[in-house]
């Protein structure tokens, strides 16, 4: 990983799923918290 950005970088990003939630009525199952726990308790 490189400390300085480079051409093209994307310094930030936030991802929503408010659209997907509203056309086609998809919603999370768990949280990141909760899916983590459970991945680890599965692994």
């Amino acid at each position: 990983m490189t400390q300085t950005n480079r051409s093209g970088d994307i310094s930030h990003s936030l991802a929503s799923i408010k659209k997907i939630e509203k056309l086609l009525g998809y919603y999370l199952e768990f949280s990141i918290e909760n899916g983590l726990v459970q991945a680890v308790v599965w692994y």
